[in-house]
């Protein structure tokens, strides 16, 4: 237990050693670069750079194969760019760069990564037809056009003799039977030039066959891997050794040869085979792979090995799948992978060359399960591809994986195509490899081999097999060559003839195409005649890379293409035809028709730029060698002869102020000159803005316009209307226009309007006129007035009153002195009562009144009457008829109904009433004192009240009688 303690505690003075001697980074720590850009240059280059750090001395750079895996340090350099190269081709690598200081280390910078250029080793050469070869290679990321050479011999002098964007040339009109020798240079986006392999072939004679095969066959599968693996390696420092007799652990063992460039050799588990060991002899094999665990490859094979002076690395899991998962361990890193049933071998073997040429893992799974060990190797890959249909990888195990995607046909041939046709882009047909679909070795030994070349490998049986003829001749312009794995036990001769026949039924593409312009709408095309071809079909696009359509089928090597446009390029290619099917295309070519008299400008447009200068611009016309530019100051002219230019654009300077010019325009060539463009005018910028416009008035015209106008203002191009609801809300803009008038419309009834307008120029804008405002019309007459009374307020008026009407109207009171009699207005007014003065005592009137808006007079109200109250009475008298009555007398009152006499017993002392309801006069007053004066006044009355007292009378009674 002591122990343990004091090596505890070294450990621990040991750390805090290191911490304190570790390099410092002090307070103002330095900064890590910032926008670091990588990309490819090449196959095997990368270049970096980055904003440069201030008062840094160095820079770190550093690379990882995945973002966020380990950084590891690569090269140290003074400037702010590298190029990291010695790199794997089709690789992705990350980087980061880290600043250095007089020893002091900023922090990683962010990373960024690219991907390297494919390996351009891929060329192919093969005779297509009598002096005539055909060459293809694989498509190359980054890669912009291809230029072929052609020599003699093999060091001879290389002559340039085509440049294409295509991966595949013809080059025809050749010597038959003369070998020629072919490279490839590829021009990549860094302007960068790389070489291919050189690839030679004889150019064929008139009937000859142009196709060969060659059938790779021992007399057991240990025998045939080793022939295949003398086919394709002349040495080799490393081999692929696994059980020819179980294939599971063998399946996925493909790239691993692949990233050794080694063959996949086969032996029986107990003992290594007698061929392969000659073949491990001949390859001066350093050191060898085993594949499985002991009960595939015994240590008795392993110790033979040994003894052979030969090390020995064995890869080898718990079961098929951990195997699988290990191989792809070895491989290194990768983002991809390719998941087949541990089930059967057809679909794997499928996809081994794929795997080999991509350098991605096989992975093992069961039907409905993925294992663990799987998943785990799945860990840091992006998209997966899964061979087989539902019967073999379930979709609860496709869904498990990422970015799956099913590769599957109705049996193991139709997958094997369809494997094919999902990575057509990186194989090469040149060469096709053929393997037994029943049987592992012998397609696996191949894999290897159809790896080197990017050439597929095509199952097949016993039989000839519909779906694999077909796409044997659908690609037959392509292949070359058919390579066979194993004897004819496997793969009767009768099939690989079948396969030959289909091949070669299909004619050549069509070398030499020419394209020669003949007029302004015609080209004439010519070609060599292709041995075996009954028909040439002509296609044509509008561009390089566009679409071609077919234009025509003829039996001749020429043909004229009519009804094109003038001076127009036109592309071309051809392919040869007939029975059996078609050629690939011909090389591309292209001519331009002639000039014609260009066509009118179009899109002529005019802009004025200041006070002096206006711009014009106008489309470009195809043929046109210069335009000229005519001017006047009125839409009908005359104009006259600008400028002559050869762009499509010109400023007119030397211009007058606020002045409007008128411009057309005409394209010229060799050939003529075109009609004149449509015209475009614009005005030149006013000097300043424009005044402000005076005397706006507004009228309203209905119940939903108001018509507005103003003076003129003689600077002003337009005139801009704004409108509000009161006359300090928000005036919005209504309205643009260039006369002084305007009908403003779509307003509503009876509402009032107002408005102001400012001037516009090309100067600018005047500031707004005054403000003046309208209130639209009724949209219809308002209703009669309800309610209307009339009472006598006295002897001379009447007050009325009525209910108001909405819309606030304008009423109108008529008065008549019978109900029927004529009705004349006496008053106009906005409120809803008057009082009518000046009128006679005791006087019935008669009234109505009606209600006016804009849209005119409502009907009339009902009729409503009064009298007046009446005067007072006149010419009062007293006349004492005794001693005890006195008789008062008056001049009846006009209007009254009854009188009320009072009297009084002295001139100015309380009248009280004596009599009422008296019906006229006269009345005699009894029961009178004899000899007693007596005072009396008289009081009309009506319907409508009363008249004042009148003038006092008085009388006194006689003396009584003795």
């Amino acid at each position: 237990m002591g122990e343990i303690k004091s090596k505890s505690l070294v450990i621990l003075l040991c750390f805090l050693v290191s911490f304190l001697t570790m390099p410092q980074i002090s307070a103002a720590a330095l900064s890590a670069p910032t926008n670091l850009s990588a990309s490819a240059l090449g196959p095997n280059e990368i270049a970096l750079t980055w904003t440069a750090v201030s008062g840094a001395d160095k820079y770190n750079v550093y690379r990882s194969t995945s973002h966020s895996g380990t950084y590891t340090f690569t090269n140290s350099v003074t400037t702010n760019q590298y190029t990291d190269t010695g790199l794997a081709s089709n690789q992705t690598y990350y980087y980061k760069i880290q600043t250095v200081d007089n020893n002091e280390t900023s922090l990683l910078s962010s990373y960024a990564g690219a991907t390297t250029l494919s390996s351009f080793s891929s060329l192919s050469a093969k005779s297509s037809g009598p002096g005539q070869i055909y060459l293809s290679w694989n498509s190359i990321s980054g890669i912009t056009s291809y230029t072929v050479y052609r020599s003699a011999s093999y060091s001879g002098a290389y002559t340039e003799i085509a440049s294409t964007f295509y991966t595949n040339y013809t080059d025809g009109s050749l010597t038959s039977g003369n070998t020629y020798y072919y490279k490839i240079k590829a021009m990549g986006n860094s302007g960068t030039d790389y070489f291919s392999n050189i690839v030679n072939a004889a150019a064929g004679s008139p009937g000859s066959s142009f196709i060969t095969s060659n059938r790779l066959s021992g007399s057991d599968r240990y025998e045939t891997s080793a022939l295949i693996s003398q086919y394709g390696w002349s040495s080799s420092n490393y081999a692929i050794i696994v059980n020819g007799e179980n294939y599971p652990d063998a399946l996925c063992s493909a790239p691993l040869a692949s990233k050794y460039n080694a063959p996949i050799l086969l032996t029986s588990s107990e003992s290594l085979s007698t061929k392969t060991r000659t073949e491990l002899s001949r390859l001066h094999v350093s050191h060898v792979f085993l594949i499985g665990g002991a009960s595939a490859i015994s240590t008795s094979v392993e110790r033979e090995i040994y003894y052979m002076g030969i090390s020995i690395s064995r890869i080898a899991g718990s079961d098929r799948y951990d195997t699988s998962a290990r191989i792809a361990q070895t491989l290194g890193s990768y983002n991809q992978a390719i998941i087949a049933t541990g089930e059967n071998f057809a679909d794997a073997l499928s996809a081994a060359p794929i795997a080999a040429i991509k350098e991605i893992p096989i992975l093992l799974t069961a039907k409905n399960s993925l294992p663990g060990n799987i998943q785990q190797a799945l860990q840091n890959v992006t998209s997966t591809y899964v061979v087989g249909g539902t019967g073999v990888i379930s979709t609860s195990v496709l869904n498990l994986l990422p970015a799956g995607k099913r590769l599957s046909g109705a049996d193991r041939y139709e997958t094997n195509l369809k494997i094919i046709d999902e990575f057509s882009a990186q194989l090469n047909l040149a060469a096709c490899c053929i393997a037994t679909g029943q049987s592992f070795p012998d397609a696996l030994a191949g894999s290897a081999l159809a790896a080197q070349t990017n050439s597929p490998v095509i199952l097949v049986n016993s039989l000839t097999n519909t779906s694999v003829g077909n796409y044997i001749n659908q690609k037959s312009n392509l292949i070359s060559k058919l390579i066979v794995f194993g004897g004819t036990a496997v793969i009767p001769q009768n099939v690989v003839n079948t396969l030959l026949d289909d091949i070669a039924s299909v004619p050549a593409a069509p070398p030499n195409l020419t394209a020669k312009s003949q007029s302004i709408s015609q080209i004439a095309l010519s070609w060599p005649t292709v041995n075996g071809a009954t028909s040439y079909a002509v296609y044509r696009a509008s561009s390089y890379y566009g679409s071609y359509y077919q234009i025509a089928k003829v039996s001749s090597t020429s043909y004229i293409n009519s009804g094109l446009s003038p001076n127009t390029t036109y592309y071309y290619k051809i392919k040869a035809t007939n029975g059996t099917g078609s050629s690939a295309f011909s090389p591309v070519a292209s001519t331009t028709t002639a000039l014609s008299i260009p066509s009118a400008p179009a899109n002529l447009t005019a802009t004025p730029k200041s006070t002096s200068q206006i711009t014009l611009s106008w489309s470009a016309v195809s043929g046109a060698a210069s335009y000229s530019i005519y001017r006047s100051s009125s839409a009908s002219g005359p104009y006259s002869l600008l400028t002559t230019i050869t762009a499509t654009s010109y400023t007119n300077s030397g211009l007058t102020a606020n002045t409007t010019y008128y411009y057309k325009v005409l394209a010229t060539n060799s050939v003529g000159s075109s009609s004149y463009s449509a015209i475009a005018s614009a005005k030149t910028i006013a000097a300043s803005v424009p005044s402000i416009p005076d005397n706006l008035t507004a009228v309203p015209k209905s119940s939903t316009q108001i018509s507005l106008s103003w003076s003129s203002v003689s600077e002003a191009d337009t005139y801009s209307i704004y409108r509000a609801n009161s006359v300090s809300g928000t005036y919005t803009l209504m309205a643009t226009t260039t006369t002084n008038a305007y009908t403003d419309s779509s307003l509503t009834a009876s509402t009032a309007y107002y408005y102001k307008v400012l001037a516009v120029n090309t100067a600018g804008s005047s500031a707004y006129s005054a403000v003046t405002s309208a209130t639209t019309l009724a949209s219809s007459v308002p209703t009669a007035p309800a309610n209307l009374t009339a009472a006598a307020l006295s002897s001379s008026q009447i007050s009325l009153s009525w209910s108001a009407v909405s819309g606030d109207p304008i009423y109108s009171v008529y008065r008549s002195h019978s109900a029927s009699g004529t009705y004349t207005r006496i008053t106009t007014l906005s409120s809803t009562s008057y009082t009518n003065t000046g009128l006679d005592a005791g006087t019935t009137y008669y009234y109505k009144v009606l209600a006016s808006n804009s849209a005119g007079d409502g009907p009339y109200s009902l009729t409503a009457n009064t009298i007046t109250f009446p005067s007072v009475p006149l010419d009062l008298t007293a006349t004492a008829d005794n001693s005890s009555q006195i008789v008062v007398d008056w001049t009846p009152v006009t209007g009254a109904s009854s009188y009320i006499v009072y009297r009084a017993s002295s001139s100015e002392g309380t009248y009280n009433p004596i009599a009422e309801n008296v019906a006229a006069p006269p009345y005699t007053d009894t029961g009178l004192d004899p000899e007693t004066t007596y005072y009396y006044k008289i009081v009309a009355l009506n319907s409508s009240g009363q008249s004042g007292l009148s003038a006092k009378a008085s009388a006194t009674t006689q003396a009584a009688s003795p």
